[in-house]
């Protein structure tokens, strides 16, 4: 993007996240953010709700594993960047008393530099029981630039990008649950 260092690199970091094995999914994201490390990224995007998953068929279920404010998941992920001097665009249920969004973290070695939380929901999985976030489409300094972030579906409403492009981000990240 015009304006962005020339020295970001970005890994896609892609799998199957395991819905509501915050734990495994947490395993498989630090051994991903390490090879994308090894092989020169400083930026590595994982999938929608790589945390937590994102396929639950029942709303308690989808509650019961959305992280919480200042969850464990969140430092031990900013210990991870900071141990292999990247910085993430992480995805998860995150909940807000009885209810939860879903939400991508950019985090980096000092913690959460900005969340987003998915605007356009469509009826599967998580999204049926989620409650549509209120963020807004905001751009977020990081060492890798300046960082907007979209989810899955929101890229079929072209106006979120064009928002976040006239605020200034230099990168867009995307996570997707797409099959």
């Amino acid at each position: 993007a015009a304006g962005a260092s020339a020295s970001v690199r970005v890994a896609a970091a892609l799998f199957s996240p395991s819905r509501g094995d915050v734990a495994g999914n947490l395993a498989r994201i630090d051994r991903l953010m390490s090879e994308a490390a090894r092989n020169g990224a400083n930026l590595v995007v994982f999938p929608e709700c790589a945390i937590t998953g994102l396929d639950f068929t029942d709303r308690a279920s989808a509650l019961a594993s959305a992280l919480n404010d200042g969850d464990d998941a969140l430092r031990m992920l900013s210990q991870r960047c900071r141990a292999y001097h990247v910085e993430c665009v992480v995805g998860a249920l995150a909940r807000s008393g009885d209810h939860f969004q879903n939400v991508a973290f950019l985090i980096g070695s000092a913690g959460v530099i900005g969340r987003y939380d998915k605007a356009h929901l469509p009826r599967f999985g998580a999204d049926q029981f989620a409650a549509s976030g209120q963020s807004g489409f905001r751009v977020f300094q990081a060492a890798a630039g300046r960082i907007g972030i979209l989810i899955g579906y929101d890229l079929g409403f072209p106006e979120a990008a064009r928002t976040l492009a006239l605020a200034g981000a230099e990168i867009i990240a995307l996570p997707t649950a797409w099959p």
